[in-house]
C-alpha cells in the first residue's frame, strides 16, 4: 500500500484489515519519520519509497539509499517507483 498523509488515522485503517500489510512512505514527506513511527506501533512493516533516475550508476543508488533508510530506519525495503 502507498502512504497517503492526507488520510487521518491510515496506520488503524491498514492494522484491521485481516491480512498482512506493508506501507510505502515517500521519505521526502515533512512527517515521513512520524508517520514511519505510527505504523510500526501499529505493527505495519514499512518500505521506503524511492525514485532512481534513469540511468542511475551503483553510486548514485547508494547515495539515495542511504539517505532514504536515514530518514526512514525501521523501513524493511525500498520500493523503485523509478
Amino acid at each position: 500500500l502507498l502512504d497517503d498523509p492526507a488520510l487521518a488515522g491510515a496506520e488503524a485503517a491498514v492494522a484491521s484489515l485481516p491480512f498482512p500489510g506493508s506501507v510505502a512512505i515517500d521519505p521526502t514527506a515533512p512527517d515521513a519519520a512520524e508517520r514511519m513511527d505510527a505504523y510500526r506501533e501499529a505493527g505495519i512493516e514499512v518500505l521506503a519509497l524511492v525514485e532512481l533516475p534513469a540511468g542511475a550508476q551503483p553510486a548514485d543508488a547508494a547515495v539515495a539509499y542511504e539517505g532514504v533508510f536515514a530518514t526512514l530506519p525501521e523501513a524493511v525495503a525500498a520500493l523503485d517507483l523509478g
